[in-house]
C-alpha cells in the first residue's frame, strides 16, 4: 500500500507539475505561474520560491534583493553606492539560500536578458560586510560555473568564489586566466577546502601556460582522489596531472586537451574511467594518453581542430584503444578532425585504420568525421557489419571519398540488414546492382534505416537503385549527398553534382512508394494462399 502524501508534498508536487509540464509543451508561462503561486499563501510561497530561485543564469538577480539606494548602474555596471549595512541582508539571505544552481549555461535556469556586469569590487564589498554568522552565502548551492558569471576574469572576484559555495556543492567551474599568487594560492587549494566537490572543469587559455599556473593545477589535483569528473578543456595537460588523474579510484569522466609534452609519461591507470575527450593539435600525441589507460570505456571522443591529421596516427590512436580499454565495454567513439591538413599530402584512411576497431563488439555509435577521403571496399563493410550487431550510427566522413571508394551499393546491405542500424553516412564507388550480389540477403521488412549520406557517391540510374533500397532498407526517408564541401573534393562541375543529388533525391521519393506496393503484392499472396 502506498504512503499517503502529506498535504505540504501535495504542494510541491504541484508547484513542479507546473514548471515541467510548461517545459514540456515549450510554453513560457511556467516562471509566471509560479511567481503568482508564490504570491497566495504561505503554503504555496514557500515551494513555489524554491523552484524559482533554485537554478539561477546570474548573480544580477540575487543582489537586486538588497536595497535599491544600494547600488547604481554605471554605464552597464552594476556599482556599490554606499557601504552595505547589516540590516540590507535580509532579502538577499531569504533567497541566496534556495538557490542550488549558478550557471549561465545551465538548461534549468531561468534565462533573461541582462544588459548589467557585476564589477568585482561589488562582490569585495559582499564579502568584507558579510554577516559574521554566514558561512555561505548559498549553502545549498550543488553547482556553480563562476566562469560563466564573470564578464572578466580578475583575481579579486576569484576570491569572492568560495562564499557562495559550501558543503552541498559537488560541481564546479572556474578559469585560472588572469590569477596572480593569491588567486592561485586559492585555486590549488578549493579541493582541500570543499571535499565534497565530485566535479570540476577549469577554463584556461590555451596561451596561459605559466610555470606558476601548471604548478598550481598539479597541486589542486593532488587533492581530487574522490573526483568523478574533471575538465581542463583548453590548455594543454600538464604531464604530473595526467599521473595524478591517473591514479583517481573513482574519476569516471575526463575531457582534456593534450600536446607532445604528454609522450614521456609511464603511468597508467583511469580503472574507472567511463567517458574519455581529449582534444590536441595532432592525433600524435593522443595515443600517449590512451595507452595510459585500463579502463571499463563506453565513450571516446577524439578531436584535431585547426591542426594536422595524419591517418597513421589516427590508426595508431585506435590500435592503443584496442590495446588499452575493455572490449565489451566501449559503445560509442567519436572523430573529429575539421580545418585540419592532411599529413602527408595525399594520404588517406585506409582499411587499417578500421580494423583496430572491429574487436569492440557493443559499438552503436561510431562517427568519424575527417578531411581525409577513405578508400574502402565490400569487404570491410561486410566486417563492420559482423563485428558490430548493435550498431545504429555510423558516419565515415560527411565530405566524400573523393572518387576512391570501392564499395557498391549492394555492398551496404549487410549495414542495411542491421537490427538496430538508423543512420548510416559513407560514400560508394559504383551505384550499378549486380543482382547476383543480392540473392544471399532475404528481404527486410522491419528495415530500421532512415537517413542515408551517400556523400559524393554517383547515381547512374535511379530505378534499380529505388529497388533495391526499397527491398533492404524500407523504411528510407531521406538520402543526403552532394553537400558543397563534397562537391569541391570530388572535383566535379556544379552542375553534375545538382543532377547525382536529384537523383539521390528522387530515390528517396520512390523507396516508400515502391516498398509499399511490395507490401501489398506479399499481403495479396498471403491472402491468396490462405483461401
Amino acid at each position: 500500500m502506498h504512503r499517503c502524501l502529506l498535504i505540504s508534498e501535495v504542494v510541491v508536487n504541484i508547484a513542479q507539475e507546473i514548471l515541467h509540464d510548461d517545459f514540456r509543451w515549450e510554453k513560457p508561462t511556467a516562471w509566471d505561474s509560479l511567481a503568482k503561486l508564490a504570491q497566495t499563501c504561505r503554503m504555496f510561497s514557500e515551494p513555489s520560491l524554491n523552484l524559482l530561485w533554485r537554478a539561477q543564469a546570474s548573480l544580477i538577480p540575487l543582489l537586486r534583493t538588497m536595497p535599491a539606494d544600494l547600488w547604481r548602474m554605471d554605464d552597464g555596471i552594476l556599482i556599490l553606492d554606499r557601504p552595505i549595512k547589516s540590516t540590507d541582508w535580509s532579502r538577499f539571505q531569504t533567497y541566496a539560500s534556495r538557490i542550488h544552481y549558478l550557471d549561465r549555461d545551465s538548461d534549468e535556469a531561468l534565462h533573461f536578458p541582462i544588459d548589467l556586469c557585476l564589477s568585482p569590487e561589488y562582490l569585495k564589498a559582499l564579502v568584507f560586510a558579510k554577516p559574521s554568522n554566514v558561512a555561505s552565502f548559498c549553502p545549498r548551492m550543488h553547482c556553480l560555473n563562476w566562469d560563466s558569471l564573470m564578464e572578466v576574469n580578475s583575481e579579486m572576484a576569484f576570491e569572492c568564489m568560495p562564499l557562495f559555495m559550501g558543503a552541498a556543492t559537488q560541481e564546479v567551474t572556474f578559469s585560472l586566466d588572469g590569477l596572480r599568487t593569491a588567486g592561485l594560492s586559492l585555486a590549488q587549494s578549493i579541493l582541500y577546502n570543499f571535499p565534497g566537490l565530485r566535479c570540476i572543469t577549469i577554463q584556461s587559455d590555451r596561451r596561459t601556460n605559466k610555470p606558476a599556473v601548471e604548478d598550481a593545477l598539479t597541486e589542486l589535483v593532488s587533492h581530487g582522489m574522490d573526483l568523478r569528473e574533471v575538465s581542463v578543456p583548453n590548455s594543454p595537460l600538464p604531464q604530473p596531472v595526467a599521473e595524478h588523474l591517473a591514479g583517481f579510484e573513482h574519476l569516471q569522466r575526463l575531457t582534456v586537451m593534450v600536446d607532445e609534452r604528454i609522450l614521456s609519461t609511464q603511468a597508467s591507470g583511469f580503472r574507472a574511467l567511463k567517458y574519455l575527450k581529449v582534444s590536441s593539435k595532432t592525433f600524435r600525441a593522443i595515443p600517449s594518453l590512451v595507452q595510459m589507460l585500463i579502463s571499463p570505456l563506453e565513450t571516446a571522443m577524439f578531436q584535431v581542430c585547426d591542426g594536422v591529421l595524419e591517418p597513421q596516427e589516427l590508426a595508431r590512436t585506435f590500435e592503443m584503444m584496442k590495446l588499452h580499454s575493455l572490449h565489451p565495454h566501449l559503445r560509442s567513439i567519436r572523430v573529429s578532425a575539421f580545418r585540419s591538413r592532411v599529413e602527408p599530402r595525399g594520404a588517406v584512411i585506409g582499411e587499417n585504420v578500421l580494423q583496430h576497431l572491429l574487436v569492440f563488439s557493443n559499438l552503436s555509435d561510431i562517427r568519424l568525421y575527417t578531411t581525409a577521403p577513405m578508400e574502402l571496399s565490400n569487404t570491410i563493410v561486410q566486417e563492420m557489419a559482423s563485428a558490430w550487431p548493435q550498431l545504429s550510427l555510423l558516419i565515415l566522413s560527411e565530405v566524400g571519398c573523393f572518387q576512391g571508394s570501392s564499395i557498391t551499393l549492394a555492398g551496404l546491405i549487410p549495414l542495411f540488414c542491421l537490427p538496430r542500424i538508423n543512420s548510416i553516412s559513407i560514400a560508394i564507388g559504383d551505384s550499378t546492382i549486380d543482382p547476383d550480389a543480392t540473392l544471399a540477403f532475404s528481404q527486410t521488412q522491419e528495415g530500421t534505416l532512415r537517413w542515408l549520406n551517400l556523400q559524393d557517391s554517383i547515381i547512374d540510374e535511379i530505378g534499380p537503385v529505388a529497388a533495391l533500397l526499397s527491398k533492404f532498407a524500407p523504411n528510407l526517408e531521406y538520402i543526403h549527398s552532394w553537400n558543397k564541401t563534397a562537391t569541391d573534393n570530388a572535383r566535379v562541375d556544379p552542375q553534375s553534382a545538382k543532377e547525382y543529388r536529384r537523383r539521390w533525391t528522387e530515390v528517396a521519393r520512390l523507396v516508400p512508394v515502391i516498398a509499399a506496393v511490395r507490401q501489398e503484392e506479399r499481403a495479396a499472396v498471403l491472402a491468396a494462399v490462405a483461401s
